[in-house]
């Protein structure tokens, strides 16, 4: 007779290592796309699909993340920061302008948090730019969270570069979505967990992805417009590769939509779904696998500490 807890633990195992490999793969599937238009995506699609050699950006923060939550037993935004600045000196492809602007900052002494909302004050338009949106995802992996916790955390672990509100609900948002798909609570996402997001433009997004049709869908480096396309793929999809397979040809942006697509959907489905032959072109599948498993079975998750609003006074809108 089957353990109904060792069942359950196997499922959940499972789903772990596809929210991580399918983040990793979404993310390859995406960058030889990048910039491209819907068109153009879709015909280099029409042969089989190739993915981008080495470890991508957002790969490569979310690990750097779940090795620090490994290290330090807790979320320690100054122990992200170095780790971030130290990889970013040794050759990062595409950390973008904010990131770069509050990283150098952070280097030269200040605050985290005031270094962030330094540089999103420098921008003349402010954007809400999504390379920070899938970093957090570790943090939904970790065992017992609470929600309330779980979003606290997601938004620490986005201000250490993007201070903007819309940047770091859309990433808390995202995490609540894949803590509730590795779970297999996944029913009524996204609309289960407006009433956890207390960000208005965030809130809109989500609420709509419903009435969305895939030809609404837009794929520019955009935190909001990247978690709607995102989990639009990936909650009207059945398997793993139509999901990723339609976020990336989108074009664009495509990188970062296939990243965000790739976890929400390995966290649905698991490792399971994931084609055989993508992982076997997946460099750093054991290194995410075993990064998995010790977030997992790591008890019991310290909490975090203040939220970065309260560090940083009334947030402040576009």
């Amino acid at each position: 007779m089957i353990d109904p807890h060792q069942q359950s633990g196997e499922r959940l195992r499972d789903r772990a290592h596809g929210c991580v490999l399918g983040l990793a793969l979404g993310e390859a599937l995406g960058r030889p796309l990048e910039s491209l238009t819907h068109q153009q995506a879709r015909q280099e699609l029409t042969n089989a699909p190739r993915l981008a050699t080495g470890r991508g950006d957002q790969a490569a923060m979310a690990m750097l993340l779940a090795e620090s939550l490994l290290q330090r037993g807790r979320l320690d935004p100054g122990d992200l920061s170095a780790r971030l600045r130290e990889w970013m000196r040794g050759g990062a492809r595409d950390v973008g302008h904010v990131a770069a602007r509050a990283l150098y900052l952070q280097g030269q002494g200040q605050p985290w948090a005031d270094s962030a909302r330094a540089a999103w004050e420098e921008q003349a338009t402010r954007a809400a730019t999504a390379e920070a949106l899938v970093r957090g995802a570790p943090l939904a992996l970790r065992p017992d969270v609470d929600e309330e916790t779980l979003a606290r955390a997601s938004l620490a672990a986005s201000a250490v570069t993007h201070f903007d509100p819309r940047c770091r609900w859309a990433a808390a948002a995202l995490n609540l979505m894949l803590a509730r798909l590795l779970r297999g609570a996944g029913q009524g996402l996204p609309g289960s967990i407006l009433g956890l997001v207390q960000e208005r433009h965030v809130f809109r997004a989500l609420e709509a992805i419903p009435t969305l049709m895939e030809g609404q869908l837009e794929a520019r480096n955009d935190a909001l417009l990247t978690l709607q396309a995102a989990a639009w793929c990936a909650l009207n999809s059945n398997d793993f590769r139509a999901a990723v397979l339609t976020a990336v040809s989108l074009g664009g942006a495509s990188p970062l939509v296939g990243a965000a697509c790739g976890a929400l959907v390995g966290a649905r489905w698991g490792a399971n779904q994931i084609p055989a032959e993508w992982l076997a072109a997946l460099p750093d599948a054991p290194e995410l696998i075993r990064l998995a498993d010790s977030l997992i079975q790591q008890r019991p998750p310290e909490l975090p500490g203040l939220a970065p609003e309260r560090r940083n006074g009334p947030t402040r809108t576009a």
